[in-house]
């Protein structure tokens, strides 16, 4: 993967990104880069890592190491891998990415004006995704999300396609496992332990198995208008126990129920027609917490 070289002279006259409103990112800085400068044909941006602790850095600039060198062995376009490592007064603790013109998928998710139609579109365009991901078996390649969720997606402005941005923290097969907002903070995956593997220090090493749980979660915080991933086991069974009273088909029924159970986990993308459109302000999280407080369940 080649190495940009920045003096922290040219580094302090970029720009910042704006992000989104609502958009967090904890773990860098990014920057616009000047692409002619560079000789490159598309627009970058440079994400600067700011994460405390020299081990971390140095696995999260290994993975993208690794990712860029099979890029075109993956040879996916809506996953934007990083196109060149880049140095800082001889430090490496950044990268640079092709920039997506579009919207981000967490924007579009959470506003209220966009319909429930249009954001299942683009979540069932993030699950085709993720089965092309899987493909890369038959390639020899092992590959996974490790942090999927809605604010790691852009959705391109000119062709509708949902993009995969901030791969830093996906998983090749000599990859280091990386903190992911679905995984971290879920203490139901312990009582799954051979499904959902842990490091032994509090992550989780990606699978199929973990980039469907988050997708599964991604579709259900989208109708339920709150973290259903943060629920305990026992409160997530009536939820989903309760769509399926509200007419919610029994496959995808049957994916929701499927991520905390033994058994593999299953990709709803062809399911989610059976989400029943005009039952989704019932879904929300609040509604069903109200029925649930009245007995009315």
């Amino acid at each position: 993967m080649e190495i940009l070289s920045l003096s922290q002279k040219q580094f302090k006259k970029l720009k910042k990104l704006p992000l989104p409103k609502g958009v967090v990112n904890t773990e860098s800085d990014i920057y616009i880069l000047d692409n002619k400068k560079f000789n490159s044909k598309e627009k970058l941006l440079l994400k600067k890592l700011t994460v405390i602790g020299e081990s971390y850095i140095s696995n999260k600039i290994y993975n993208v190491s690794l990712l860029g060198d099979n890029k075109d062995r993956i040879g996916i376009d809506e996953l934007v891998i990083p196109n060149y490592l880049v140095s800082i007064d001889g430090k490496v603790e950044s990268f640079a990415v092709p920039k997506i013109e579009g919207r981000n998928l967490g924007s579009i998710i959470n506003n209220p004006k966009i319909s429930n139609e249009k954001k299942l579109y683009y979540l069932y365009k993030v699950g085709k995704l993720i089965k092309k991901t899987q493909k890369l078996e038959d390639k020899g390649i092992k590959f996974n999300f490790g942090d999927l969720h809605e604010d790691n997606f852009m959705v391109g402005k000119k062709d509708d396609k949902a993009y995969a941005i901030d791969l830093d923290g996906s998983y090749l097969k000599s990859s280091y496992p990386q903190p992911s907002k679905y995984l971290i903070e879920n203490p139901n995956l312990g009582l799954f332990p051979t499904k959902y593997i842990s490091t032994g220090t509090g992550l989780i090493v990606p699978n199929d198995n973990s980039d469907l749980l988050c997708y599964n979660m991604m579709i259900l915080n989208t109708i339920g208008k709150d973290e259903v991933s943060e629920m305990e086991i026992a409160v997530y069974s009536e939820y989903i126990s309760y769509l399926k009273t509200l007419g919610f088909g029994s496959d995808i029924i049957e994916s929701f129920n499927r991520v905390y159970s033994t058994a593999d986990n299953i990709n709803p993308c062809e399911y989610l027609d059976q989400i029943p459109n005009d039952k989704i302000g019932e879904a929300g999280v609040k509604v069903f917490e109200y029925k649930k407080s009245k007995g009315k369940l």
